[in-house]
């Protein structure tokens, strides 16, 4: 009808024409002022229910309710703990006032804060990492039931790699059993102890020792059951090694993990 009239409209009264539109538009804002419901922030749910249709929310939803509620619990834990004035006491104040109810909670990540790695390789002697104020903070985000695990992987896996480059072994083998992967930023840890020429920090970063042991029928012995590594050695890291002329270093990932070196790497060993 718009466009059967409207010709007709243009050449009887031209401009005017348009004014018609601006009307029906103030009249259509009035009308949706006064009596539109407000849908602004309302979920698809939540809309129907403003509508006034009647809602049941079945078991899914709740579980995808309390699942994005441990995602914002998460995202905003991330957010806070990279200030150094957010310790245990400002985590446990943040907690009341997150939302509550969430099962599952352990199933959610954040971001492991990186200040508490940051200074590892600065620090003077020996760190008595059991009894640092970081460690001590970094067990109560495990430990704490009403926080999701930190991430250990999270920025290239930064936490181990610093802990490798520190020799810090507690923290370490900590990192690993909480599920620090040295596979991440292309097995950075594994080179950083390659280049240390420390053959334990490397076997230790490669091999699993966590494997559970199976008695031995009949000998009252008991054997490791071994797992796979949790890294595939490879030719870069025996010449590394050979670069940094780490000879046990060498014969480990050559002899025990058979690592084939490529013709540079042989080259080099030969002369």
């Amino acid at each position: 009808m718009i466009g059967q009239i409207s010709p007709i409209a243009m050449a009887n009264i031209g401009w005017k024409f348009y004014m018609l539109f601006v009307c029906l538009n103030l009249v259509d804002l009035i009308a949706i002022i006064l009596f539109f419901p407000e849908t602004k922030g309302k979920t698809l749910e939540e809309m129907n229910t403003v509508f006034g249709d009647q809602v049941t929310f079945n078991e899914k939803e709740g579980t995808e309710e309390k699942e994005l509620a441990t995602q914002e619990k998460a995202a905003i834990l991330t957010k806070v703990l990279r200030y150094p004035m957010c310790t245990e006491e400002v985590v446990k104040h943040l907690l009341q006032h997150l939302p509550e109810g969430v099962q599952h909670i352990k199933a959610s990540k954040f971001d492991v804060p990186r200040r508490l790695f940051r200074s590892l390789a600065s620090d003077n002697g020996p760190i008595d990492w059991e009894r640092d104020p970081r460690f001590q903070f970094l067990q109560y985000l495990f430990d704490s039931p009403g926080i999701p695990d930190p991430n250990l992987n999270s920025f290239d896996g930064y936490a181990l790699t610093k802990a490798v480059h520190a020799r810090c072994i507690p923290l370490v083998r900590f990192l690993l059993k909480h599920g620090a992967d040295p596979q991440q930023k292309n097995c950075l840890a594994v080179f950083v102890a390659i280049r240390q020429k420390d053959l334990a920090l490397v076997k230790l970063l490669i091999e699993r020792d966590d494997s559970p042991y199976t008695e031995l029928p009949g000998t009252g012995k008991r054997k490791r059951r071994r797992f796979e590594d949790r890294v595939i050695v490879n030719a870069a890291m025996l010449r590394a090694a050979v670069k940094c002329d780490a000879r046990d270093i060498v014969n480990y990932l050559a002899w025990e993990k058979g690592c084939v070196p490529d013709m540079q790497t042989l080259h080099m060993m030969t002369s």
